[in-house]
């Protein structure tokens, strides 16, 4: 299939969406910038016979738009200021994806025609940038792109959108991630990062050194960044923000949709939804040093004991103590905290206090 040259690929798996909605994912952008952009648009369902997802990709194939085709593949111009759109099927009868690989498939379809097409330089770009259906793109989302050259990977800030029903949940959930991330950051981690697919943007080599997108119907954002972390820096942009819509979904078994679903189900999310114990960032610290330590040849016997006392790390993981009192957290998580309380007021929610959000407790 011949396409024109881009500036950039997006690529953004779908299922069970409304047309409109996929276009409101990119409605923010300049519109000189969408003109020289290509999103590769993975309409994806684990059985044929999905009526919603058929629909999208029957209103979305208009042939008065199109550019070219060539078996699953069909190329649209969507008009001016739009960016144009490679559609690919794998929902219709013969083309599904494995219910076990699922979005993992989905999104990896599309990130491997992005690398080819910038192989054969046809995106100017040399990052692969992925998202979602339910996300809106700020205006400078490629700008932020530019000049990242050398990294594994870019990852986007993020806020979730969120209605009334969803207010107290959304926040619960994405301080949950902020709170952990900066725990992993306290303890000197080199995988301190948020892992939210509709956030980032790899580097095309990169991405070929790790084989590309892992098949998995969820989580394939985390293993993916923790494969790349590995052959290079995977830095945390400071902005722009992507804005996610919280909502309930059953498209993927676990992730921002299940998450909201369950935490809405407590009796009391404020005070019955729980983060995880500060304490194992603390074990994490000595855990690290003692590698440190067998790698450079000082295995000492207190070491040994300490590893294989390795279990008390996970008892501390399953702790869920009520009330008792909280020590006090390095500042990193005040920072967290203090962010925490400004988009609980932006959500004109109460916010809880800070004995209750960092109670000792897993996240259940």
């Amino acid at each position: 299939m011949e396409l024109p040259g881009y500036d950039h690929a997006l690529v953004i798996p779908a299922r069970k969406e409304r047309p409109d909605a996929l276009r409101a994912v990119w409605q923010c952008l300049d519109a000189r910038v969408c003109e020289t952009s290509l999103v590769v648009l993975v309409i994806n369902a684990a059985r044929d016979d999905e009526k919603e997802t058929l629909d999208l990709l029957a209103q979305l194939r208009d042939p008065r738009n199109l550019i070219a085709t060539r078996d699953n593949l069909t190329a649209l111009h969507a008009g001016a200021g739009r960016p144009d759109i490679l559609l690919v099927d794998r929902c219709s009868a013969g083309r599904t994806v494995p219910g076990r690989q699922g979005v993992g498939l989905a999104r990896k379809i599309g990130a491997d025609i992005a690398l080819e097409l910038i192989v054969r330089e046809k995106v100017a770009s040399r990052l692969i940038y992925t998202t979602d259906a339910d996300v809106q793109l700020p205006g400078e989302y490629f700008e932020a792109g530019r000049g990242n050259s050398g990294v594994a990977a870019i990852l986007y800030p993020f806020g979730h959108d969120a209605g009334t029903g969803t207010k107290l949940p959304a926040c619960l959930y994405e301080t949950a991630m902020l709170y952990y991330v900066a725990g992993l950051k306290w303890a000197g981690s080199p995988y301190a990062f948020t892992t939210v697919g509709s956030t980032i943007a790899v580097d095309a080599d990169h991405y070929a050194m790790v084989r590309g997108m892992p098949k998995r119907s969820a989580g394939e954002d985390f293993y993916l960044l923790n494969k790349l972390a590995k052959t290079g820096h995977i830095r945390q942009l400071a902005d722009p923000i992507i804005s996610i819509g919280a909502r309930d979904s059953d498209r993927v078994p676990f992730g921002t949709g299940a998450a909201l679903a369950k935490i809405a189900a407590l009796d009391d999310p404020a005070q019955d939804f729980r983060f995880y114990d500060p304490r194992i960032f603390e074990q994490l610290v000595r855990l690290a040093g003692d590698a440190q330590s067998i790698v450079a040849g000082r295995r000492s016997r207190r070491v040994s004991g300490r590893l294989a006392a390795s279990g008390e790390l996970v008892r501390i993981l399953r702790l869920s103590i009520a009330g008792g009192r909280t020590r006090p957290f390095p500042p990193e998580l005040h920072t967290v905290f203090a962010r925490v309380v400004r988009r609980f007021q932006n959500a004109q929610i109460r916010p809880p206090s800070a004995r209750s959000l960092f109670s000792f407790g897993t996240l259940r």
